[in-house]
């Protein structure tokens, strides 16, 4: 009997010590930061009924908002942790999928975030829901970051922007933007693009082109379709509009037969969408009227970086097929200098889908990487 006391009393001793040690833990704040973005892992690639995260915190507030920006209205959804406090602040931009706001894998993001202790934010883009990248979307941008940071429960000297995709290249130029670029705490690219015009060259020869060399290289079509919709998008014309949708939306080779009606402004963009010859991109984007030229520019961060003052994490799909890792090279080579970079290639996603690999060594190294950028940018939230 006094032997199993013995044993009772030496595992009470080592619970109260494991105990305490896991305090002691939690009370520092790098310890407790990585344990808390440890437990986000499992979260961020399966949808488990149960994880470390649910098991240890509550379920977020969930809110619909509405702010304007000129005169349009955006629709957006705000996850916040159910304490009173207030917290780092995140707005989240989805790039062109069909449901920004109620994709199953960006409301797990936000839910799960918000339980580590963020504010989440997930503006609905009217345009990149229908595949249209516009400038007019950036000052929506720049719209939701004012409004999110006048919430009581935001704490203004912690927030920032996540981009997935195309909305990562377009919340870029918003966080580059002089009236709120101080204020942005940090910027996290996933899979995003430097570019457009390098991208609209990328799409439209089946090539990649960085340092000197060329490659082949394969859209998904995807790509191609927010590619076409968008430039389409941009002709003033209605008719030559029409052709265009008739020709490269529709796969209609009969409207080719239109082509001659089209007006020389319509006409560069059709060779521009028609042409597959990597030399012959850069001359027609150089030939765009002035208005398409411009809007490009304004579309693109390698127009605007200079603007940005705070750090940058950057992670990309080492073969990725909707934007070339290339673009996030670009990128990440203009900012240093004038910004902290943590620029990382991965082969964990497809794009921006999580994904297992074949090889166990691989995915684990990868995932040790992907950690590392995933705690330097959760120290700058909570």
């Amino acid at each position: 009997m006094q032997r199993y006391r013995r044993a009772l009393l030496i595992i009470g001793v080592f619970l109260v010590l494991l105990v305490a040690l896991f305090a002691g833990l939690w009370a520092n704040r790098y310890t407790r930061v990585a344990l808390t973005t440890a437990s986000m892992m499992p979260d961020l690639f399966v949808d488990a009924p149960v994880t470390p995260l649910k098991l240890t915190t509550s379920e977020p507030i969930k809110e619909e908002v509405t702010f304007s920006y000129g005169s349009q209205e955006v629709v957006a959804d705000i996850y916040r942790p159910d304490d009173g406090g207030r917290h780092g602040a995140v707005v989240v931009v989805i790039g062109a999928a069909p449901q920004a706001r109620t994709d199953p894998r960006a409301v797990r993001l936000a839910q799960n975030v918000a339980r580590a202790g963020v504010v989440v934010m997930i503006p609905e883009l009217k345009h990149l829901l229908r595949d249209e990248m516009v400038p007019e979307e950036i000052e929506a941008l720049v719209a939701a970051f004012d409004y999110l940071k006048g919430r009581e429960f935001v704490d203004e000297e912690r927030m920032g922007y996540l981009g997935f995709s195309v909305g990562a290249g377009m919340s870029l130029v918003a966080a580059s933007d002089p009236r709120i670029s101080d204020d942005v705490a940090f910027f996290a690219s996933f899979g995003g693009y430097y570019d457009l015009r390098d991208v609209i060259a990328a799409v439209t020869s089946r090539t990649i082109a960085y340092n000197g060399e060329r490659e082949d290289w394969h859209p998904d079509d995807k790509t191609v379709q927010v590619l076409r919709h968008s430039l389409i998008y941009y002709v003033d014309d209605a008719g030559d509009r029409d052709i265009l949708s008739r020709i490269f939306l529709e796969d209609g080779q009969s409207a080719r037969q239109e082509v001659g009606e089209l007006s020389p402004r319509s006409r560069v963009i059709f060779e521009l969408l028609d042409n597959h010859d990597p030399d012959r991109a850069q001359e027609l984007l150089a030939q765009l009227w002035p208005e398409d030229a411009a809007t490009l520019r304004r579309l693109s961060p390698s127009d605007s970086i200079d603007g940005l003052h705070t750090e940058l994490f950057i992670v990309h799909d080492r073969h990725d097929r909707f934007l070339p890792c290339a673009e996030s090279r670009r990128l990440a080579e203009a900012a240093r200098g004038q910004n902290d970079v943590y620029y990382a290639e991965l082969d964990l996603f497809r794009h921006v889908d999580p994904t297992v690999t074949a090889n166990p060594l691989s995915f684990l190294a990868d995932l040790i990487v992907f950690f590392f950028q995933a705690y330097r940018l959760m120290l700058r939230l909570v």
